[in-house]
Order: structure tokens, then C-alpha cells, then sequence
């Protein structure tokens, strides 16, 4: 007989939402969102545990609804610099690809005074 591998569905921040607002309208027990929304009860009690992070990300609009995961960057400066770059690059229909993408990165960090960034190519 062979082991089955446990399944893994990460959760859109809507999805987490409406698992929220079923909660806490109080029509539910947390037997039933289990039943309701298929999700573990493990995963359930970090949602309900974690909720006022969700709400205020959900929100603010920081994350969109089909987002999975709330990590940020560590970089967020040099990120929105880069964004920022493509968005132009791209709106100019100039062609760019991985190494021309580095060097900006390496301009931004020197512009910006990084001294803890560094580069890898994934």
C-alpha cells in the first residue's frame, strides 16, 4: 500500500476573507467553516488567529485578492525603483532581459546607499 502524500492548497487572501466574515456573522461553528470552506482545522485556526493582518492587508489594498502569501521584500525601496524602470523601459517597447535587469538593480543599490543587498540570479 502506498503512503499518501499530504495536499497543499494555499489560500487566496479572498478566500481567507470570506472564511472571516462567515466566522464572525456567528451563523457558523468552526466545525462547520471546516466542512463549509474544505480547509484543514489547523489551517482554519491560523486564519481566525491571524485575521486582523488579513483584514488590514485585504483593506489596504497592499496585497490583491488572489494573492496566497503576505511576505514582503526586503528591499522594497529598490523593488518599486525597478517596477517603476520596467514600466517606462516597456512603455519605449525597449527590449530587456535578465542582465540589463542586474545592472539597473546594481545602479538603484548604489543610488539608494545599500549596503546589506546582495545580487543573485534567482
Amino acid at each position: 500500500m502506498a503512503i499518501q502524500k499530504r495536499t497543499h492548497h494555499a489560500l487566496t487572501l479572498e478566500k481567507k476573507m470570506d472564511i472571516i466574515l462567515d466566522f464572525e456573522s456567528g451563523s457558523y461553528s468552526n466545525t462547520a467553516l471546516v466542512m463549509k470552506h474544505g480547509v484543514p482545522k489547523s489551517s482554519l485556526t491560523r486564519i481566525l488567529h491571524d485575521k486582523d493582518k488579513l483584514r488590514d492587508a485585504f483593506e489596504t489594498s497592499r496585497f490583491g485578492p488572489q494573492r496566497k502569501c503576505l511576505r514582503h521584500s526586503d528591499h522594497e525601496e529598490l523593488e518599486k525603483c525597478l517596477v517603476l524602470w520596467l514600466r517606462r523601459t516597456r512603455s519605449q517597447s525597449i527590449p530587456i532581459n535578465g542582465p540589463l535587469i542586474s545592472a539597473k538593480a546594481e545602479e538603484f543599490v548604489l543610488q539608494l546607499g545599500m549596503k546589506d543587498f546582495l545580487h543573485s540570479e534567482g
